[in-house]
């Protein structure tokens, strides 16, 4: 979640302001107030590029819209990691309530964090930033894990369970590690450059149980994946619109497997998973993934909203998942 009572911020409910204690009305955010005031609408803030593929400030702003709540997701193209920093500065001078980060910038921003969050510490990347107290210190979370973790749970389960996890970038450490927390069996990290992927299996192995083990395979030409893979996770960008390349792996291999999921938010039906897809498999995809973000973090800004809400301006936004098709 976005921290709870960890956020610096009130925390608003439809008809009360409970962030000093008392009680009066949500602000009409179209007239001012009775001294004369307008509304001063915060900014929770997602930078990545690309961003545009992206619908999850369209998922948080339409509840908050409908609740008058004055907050607003923005999202933001920076386009080079050297610019981090200036842009880290500016949201937090600039009264920014939180700063996401996404793709690729997710290990970069944890070595620019005043402090990490005691589950996330290890990761070695950050998604989420959130100013505390009143020198609006920047606290870095990793979040990626627990929502793909929700999404698994709707169609089945990981606990017990060996996983190929493609990729060993920002969204690749956050969401291994807390499948590793959570039960995995095991993972297996794929990765083109053994420099980056024995690391992240190495790390991994913290955060497992007895039991536990995490290893490295090197990605050259089309991966098989390697007998025992329960789960194929793919963590990286590749089926990202507007390319919308497909994964090099060796496709006969993966009638195999259970269930595949793809954090790729744009499209939503990623060549990945039309592949699973046609071969029987449980498919997640990363919009199941967004919507499990909205629904545990929009309860921090005190809107009541059913997941099922959420779904359904999801579907509307990208389509239906691919797992509504008859394989």
């Amino acid at each position: 979640s976005l921290g709870g009572e960890r956020l610096d911020c009130p925390r608003w409910r439809i008809g009360t302001h409970e962030g000093d204690g008392s009680a009066h009305a949500v602000p009409d955010l179209s007239r001012p107030d009775a001294e004369g005031l307008f509304p001063l609408t915060r900014v929770v803030a997602m930078v990545g590029n690309p961003v545009e593929e992206n619908p999850l400030d369209l998922l948080f702003n339409r509840f908050l819209e409908r609740d008058s709540v004055p907050l607003r997701q923005l999202k933001f193209h920076v386009e080079r990691p050297e610019d981090l920093p200036a842009c880290l500065e500016g949201a937090r001078k600039l009264g920014f309530l939180s700063f996401g980060v996404t793709v690729p910038y997710k290990v970069a921003m944890a070595s620019l964090c005043d402090e990490i969050h005691p589950e996330s510490r290890g990761i070695g990347a950050i998604n989420l930033v959130l100013f505390e107290g009143p020198e609006r210190r920047a606290v870095g979370q990793n979040t990626d894990g627990v929502a793909i973790a929700n999404s698994i749970r709707r169609v089945g389960t990981f606990v017990g369970k060996r996983l190929l996890l493609l990729g060993a970038g920002g969204a690749a450490r956050g969401i291994g590690a807390e499948l590793a927390r959570q039960g995995a069996a095991g993972i297996t990290v794929a990765a083109r450059d053994p420099n980056q992927g024995i690391p992240v299996a190495q790390m991994l192995e913290s955060f497992g149980g007895d039991g536990f083990d995490a290893d490295y395979v090197h990605w050259h030409g089309a991966l098989a994946i390697p007998d025992g893979v329960d789960i194929v996770l793919n963590a990286t960008p590749v089926g990202s619109a507007p390319a919308r390349d497909e994964l090099d792996l060796d496709w006969s291999t993966l009638a195999r497997v259970e269930m595949a999921v793809d954090v790729v938010t744009g499209p939503r039906r990623t060549p990945f998973l039309a592949r699973a897809r046609s071969l029987g498999l449980t498919t997640v995809d990363g919009v199941d993934m967004l919507v499990d973000i909205v629904e545990v973090n929009i309860e921090t800004f005190g809107v009541d909203v059913a997941r099922a809400d959420i779904d359904a301006y999801a579907r509307e936004l990208t389509g239906p998942p691919i797992s509504d098709v008859t394989a």
